[in-house]
């Protein structure tokens, strides 16, 4: 076993070689979008899916008033699993995203 401690001194880093590496693996604007409506999607999974599985009504745009009267526990996590599906849909668009850029 080698203790030998191997990470660079401050001379020896590349500051051009970094900075370089750096613009070759940045994320593109459309990534961070996904990632943005990925999280809204799974701020919105949670309570219904919660509220859903335990059995209390929460309202959804099926409850009678529109957002105002509650929906069934079905109806909820019938609700969490669609934005869940978007979730991985996002995730899916963006694992191929990631493994055409690195292909390269």
């Amino acid at each position: 076993m080698n203790l030998v401690d191997t990470t660079p001194s401050l001379e020896q880093v590349d500051v051009n070689a970094l900075i370089a590496h750096s613009r070759r693996h940045t994320v593109p604007w459309y990534d961070y979008i996904a990632s943005f409506f990925a999280g809204m999607f799974l701020t919105n999974v949670v309570p219904h899916f919660v509220h859903g599985i335990s059995g209390d009504p929460f309202p959804t745009p099926f409850s009678r008033p529109p957002g105002k009267g509650l929906s069934s526990p079905t109806v909820n996590v019938v609700w969490a699993l669609i934005f869940f599906a978007g979730i991985v849909v996002i995730g899916i668009m963006g694992s191929r995203s990631f493994a055409t850029k690195h292909t390269r």
